[in-house]
């Protein structure tokens, strides 16, 4: 079993560079894994293996971290990388030695610990097992846990917490499913009263009664009311619910109905269309600037978050050693980053072409009368990537 590995090691050392990854690189990690792994430096193997999988993508490194944790007695994380390098490896000539070692590290694992397959309904809930909880502790998910008493927690946003105490013993895998019950959203009360009687309530659309009228078990929020009777005048205002409390409206609807009269009707003045070209062309460049402003520095900050968040779980580790849970997490966390970064000076370029037209329209007279402006914004899909495209229309 050992040589099988070693042959992994050394089919490592083939690896070139792949895109823009350098190969002298790749070759220098190759050489101190392979060092590392003679002298059994299992640590430095599975840090450098760690470097080399990110940098390759090559499954056979994910086979070498199991083995160099199995060497060095830590089942739970030799069975994690076994696993991973299973679900990606489909010949069977190289899944059949990994999988005798998973059977026999299963079989060692429970005769103290027992695995727990812990899912919830809705999934995604946050789990805390007796207090603590880690990156990737979200149902579903399996866990091998002492045997004993232990507490698991279930926290989702918008659904109650559920606490859970089981008692653990050698055997089988357990499967634990966890329920969760919804919130109940915040409720409060509306009242329309006042000189309103015959008037017709509307609350975001949906007619409600007949005023005056009490609304109770309101979900809290903004509404849009409105007040109309048969004929008449509309009556609109937004109002606020807020939760535990009721919101009492006066209206006096005689007074609305009594006031209205005809409005003259103004005689629209011409603008120039170039004029209002500019305007509109230097209000999106600036726009457009400063969303690629706010994009640079959300990108920056999602660059930083990435770098700390890598940081801190090599210090809790220690001697540089990550998971691939671990790095599977700071590499989303660099990619959002990336994303933000690329939108920006998409935004960057779209805004400085726009307004640096809007600005030449300032100077531009109309030919004739008529001359009309427009501004076009295209989005652009393609393989090869995606942006905008903009253009003014003269007519």
């Amino acid at each position: 079993m050992r040589l099988f590995f070693v042959g992994f090691l050394i089919g490592a050392l083939s690896i070139v560079g792949f895109g823009q990854v350098r190969a002298e690189t790749v070759r220098e990690l190759n050489r101190q894994m392979t060092k590392s792994f003679a002298k059994s430096d299992y640590r430095a193997v599975i840090r450098v293996a760690l470097q080399l999988y990110g940098r390759t993508g090559r499954i056979q490194l994910l086979a070498n971290i199991g083995r160099c944790f199995d060497l060095l007695g830590e089942d739970e994380s030799a069975l994690r990388y076994y696993q991973s390098y299973l679900k990606k490896e489909k010949q069977a000539r190289y899944r059949r030695p990994v999988l005798s070692r998973i059977i026999e590290i299963r079989a060692r694992l429970s005769l103290r610990k027992q695995e727990v397959t812990l899912v919830s309904d809705p999934t995604g809930a946050k789990v805390w097992i007796n207090g603590a909880t880690r990156p990737g502790w979200v149902t579903p998910f399996s866990r091998w846990l002492p045997v004993g008493r232990t507490t698991i927690r279930f926290e989702k946003a918008g659904y109650r917490s559920a606490r859970r105490v089981i008692t653990l013993k050698p055997g089988p895998p357990l499967t634990l499913d966890q329920r969760l019950e919804p919130l109940a959203p915040p409720l409060g009360g509306l009242v329309i009263e006042g000189r309103v009687e015959r008037c017709t309530v509307w609350l975001n659309g949906t007619k409600r009664g007949v005023a005056p009228l009490r609304l109770e078990k309101l979900p809290a929020g903004r509404y849009r009311l409105r007040l109309q009777r048969p004929g008449g005048p509309v009556w609109r205002r937004d109002v606020t619910i807020e939760a535990g409390r009721t919101r009492t409206i006066v209206v006096d609807y005689t007074r609305l109905a009594g006031s209205l009269s005809p409005l003259p009707t103004p005689t629209p003045k011409r603008r120039d269309p170039y004029r209002i070209g500019a305007w509109v062309g230097l209000g999106v460049g600036l726009a457009l600037l400063a969303t690629g402003t706010g994009l640079q520095i959300a990108a920056k900050r999602a660059d930083n978050d990435a770098i700390r968040y890598l940081e801190s779980e090599q210090k809790l580790v220690g001697k540089g050693v990550v998971s691939l849970e671990v790095e599977a997490e700071y590499n989303r966390r660099y990619q959002r980053g990336v994303v933000r970064q690329r939108w920006a000076i998409g935004m960057f370029v779209a805004g400085g072409v726009v307004a640096a037209t809007g600005i030449v329209l300032f100077f531009i007279k109309p030919k004739r009368s008529g001359d009309r402006v427009g501004f076009r914004v295209t989005p652009i899909v393609s393989p090869r990537g995606y942006g905008l495209s903009t253009g003014w229309v003269f007519d």
